[in-house]
């Protein structure tokens, strides 16, 4: 009863998003489970330290307006991830130091976790806003392909979106395997240099030991040096040179989770049959034909609204 007298409130959620020197303010007025008014902001941003005096004051006197608001953010640095049981005993079987993270239980499924230094961060940087409530990609997506559970293929699951893609592949009704990376090359949003502190090296490194090449005619990877050697095609506009550079990145870090889960002994014969990748925006065909066509996995793209799914998990936060 008190559940659904809340429903019937209006709420306020005040989305913060950051894009590279950008931060986009989304901002949402439902009631009843349904949006009655919305906006959003686009601020420059190129201290990625701290927000700026413009964002600040705009959050806080959305906040003011409405009694019940709530700021709202999501996880987009490379400090996360999953593990597939729920059981406190099993992090040091995947190198995990409990000491460093901060981590919950998703619904008995899987344990998601975030570096202490990201949590940290994130409260520093709001600090003059305050926070309410944080988000990780993996629970969106997992969200997104609850209904795929009962089917006993490996799937690879993709949430993609403009600058970075969530992975989860689910077997047999569990999720076994987790990655985050970048899609664009740029300069860290969040504090992630955890090379300055000595006791926080190697948490989050991926140990690799396994050989593996892969080149073509379109998409060359200079693993030596750690960066992506693009062609010296001549492009008129740099939104093209943009694409073809965030395709070649996408399709590089792609690789690299494939073969780290591939390598990994527990995962032995869970060969991926079908990938499902849900994007806001329309998916590049040069994403697409290099999953078929290189990695010869079939592809099932679905469009979705980030914000919208956002909202149902803030929803059963808050309601």
């Amino acid at each position: 009863m008190f559940s659904f007298i809340k429903r019937k409130l209006l709420y306020r959620f005040i989305i913060v998003y950051f894009y590279d020197d950008k931060v986009w303010v989304h901002t949402y007025d439902t009631k009843n489970l349904q949006v009655i008014n919305s906006e959003a902001e686009e601020f420059e941003n190129e201290d990625n330290q701290t927000l700026s005096g413009e964002i600040v004051e705009h959050i806080n006197k959305a906040q003011e307006q409405h009694t019940r608001s709530y700021v709202v953010t999501t996880l987009n640095s490379l400090g996360q991830g999953i593990i597939p049981t729920c059981s406190a005993t099993s992090f040091s079987d995947y190198s995990i130091d409990r000491r460093y993270i901060y981590n919950i239980c998703v619904d008995n499924l899987f344990t998601n976790f975030v570096s202490k230094i990201e949590i940290n961060f994130l409260q520093k940087l709001f600090v003059k806003t305050g926070i309410d409530l944080i988000f990780s990609p993996f629970i969106i997506l997992k969200n997104l392909t609850s209904d795929t559970l009962a089917s006993d293929e490996v799937k690879l699951h993709i949430l993609y979106t403009s600058e970075n893609a969530t992975l989860l592949i689910t077997k047999d009704g569990k999720y076994i395997f987790g990655s985050f990376f970048k899609t664009i090359e740029e300069k860290e949003l969040l504090y992630t240099n955890y090379e300055e502190n000595e006791e926080d090296d190697d948490r989050f490194e991926i140990k690799d030991e396994f050989e593996f090449e892969f080149e073509d005619d379109e998409l060359v990877f200079d693993e030596s040096e750690d960066e992506i050697d693009i062609s010296d095609n001549e492009l008129d506009y740099k939104q093209e040179l943009d694409l073809i550079q965030n395709n070649k990145l996408f399709a590089y870090n792609l690789n690299q989770t494939l073969k780290e889960f591939y390598s990994k002994p527990i995962y032995e014969g869970s060969f991926i049959d079908t990938v499902n990748i849900y994007s806001e925006e329309k998916i590049e065909e040069p994403i697409i034909e290099y999953i078929e066509n290189e990695l010869f996995l079939s592809v099932k793209a679905t469009k979705i609204d980030f914000d919208s799914e956002l909202l149902k998990l803030i929803y059963k936060e808050v309601l």
